[in-house]
């Protein structure tokens, strides 16, 4: 999964680099998430963007072109894990299973960046609807020159009551969002205003490093963020453990539910359901569902094998043609040179 000793030397710090074979599996994996998320699209997912009746704006992608770039994606990602397993001499299960373990490998890696807060990112709106706001203010000219081009420009009166109404109306959006909010993401959002406060103090020292009150205010900013930061650590540890306890009390209730015996019996019964349903017919008329079984099974296979070439034989001509492609482009280059 991971490079040895030798091989990460030069990784300094941070996240030990992966293998190629588990790269290209996990790469593997998210596109056919990717493409199952792409064919289970519905009308609302590809036009919720569109808001009103407007139709402004570049047409969504239809379903089945983002289908089929996903599929392409997919098929080049697959030629890559199977040739990484080749070059490692690891032999890949079936299609089925390999598309089987893709679709739940990793799904709830949680590596990256995390996602935007809405809070955060209508606290930046406001700041931005402000500073238009403010600029609104301090212009000298009630109205603006209009050469009869475009839309008429708003007078000076009309623009403030503008950013007024959207920043009252984010505002009312961020008091509901935090009245919902964990105790500890309220105390994060204090956290994140006292280290801005404490940024812009910095920043004035650097203009005004003599005088007293600037040094003041930077002192008092830096104990005010120690104090939430000490607040907001103490409430993240209050919330995990009762967290922990929840859980721990939820499997407990359910195990004390359900009787030894239907513990114990429980996976035994569902692997039992198909021989219970065959004990009330004769042994010839068993043999004859078996062998029907049998033949779909066989079927099936076939499928999936003639599947797995194709996806093979499919990889191989996209790889040909980036080929290609990249031969022109260097033809190219060489002509214009």
């Amino acid at each position: 999964m991971y490079l040895n000793n030798k091989d990460c030397q030069m990784a300094s710090s941070g996240r030990i680099p992966l293998t190629k074979l588990e790269k290209a599996k996990r790469k593997a994996s998210r596109d056919y998430r990717k493409l199952i998320a792409k064919r289970n699209l519905s009308y609302d997912d590809m036009f919720e963007k569109r808001v009103g009746n407007k139709n402004m704006g570049r047409k969504p992608v239809s379903k089945a072109e983002q289908v089929r770039r996903a599929k392409i994606d997919f098929l080049e990602s697959l030629f890559e894990h199977r040739a990484a397993a080749r070059e490692d001499s690891i032999s890949l299960p079936s299609i089925r299973a390999l598309l089987r373990e893709y679709k739940f490998y990793r799904a709830n890696d949680s590596a990256g960046r995390k996602g935007s807060d809405r809070v955060i990112t209508l606290l930046k709106y406001i700041g931005n609807e402000q500073a238009k706001l403010d600029k609104a203010i301090l212009e000298p000219c009630p109205m603006e020159i209009y050469n009869g081009r475009g839309r008429k420009p708003m007078s000076k009166s009309e623009k403030e009551v503008h950013y007024q109404q959207k920043i009252s109306v984010a505002q009312i959006e961020i008091d509901e969002l935090v009245k919902t909010a964990p105790k500890s993401q309220q105390i994060y959002y204090d956290l994140r205003k006292a280290r801005l406060e404490l940024r812009s103090r910095k920043k004035a020292l650097t203009v005004r490093p003599d005088e007293e009150m600037v040094q003041h205010y930077l002192k008092e900013s830096e104990c005010l963020v120690a104090d939430i930061e000490n607040k907001y650590n103490n409430q993240l540890v209050i919330e995990r453990k009762h967290t922990a306890s929840n859980s721990t009390i939820s499997l407990s209730s359910l195990a004390m539910s359900l009787p030894n015996s239907d513990l114990e019996n429980e996976s035994i019964a569902k692997h039992n359901d198909k021989a219970i349903a065959l004990t009330n017919i004769s042994g010839h008329e068993e043999i004859e569902l078996l062998k029907e079984r049998q033949l779909k099974l066989d079927e099936e296979v076939r499928v999936l094998n003639k599947l797995e070439e194709t996806l093979t034989m499919t990889a191989l001509l996209l790889k040909q043609g980036r080929e290609l492609q990249e031969a022109i482009y260097s033809k190219q280059r060489q002509l214009i040179s």
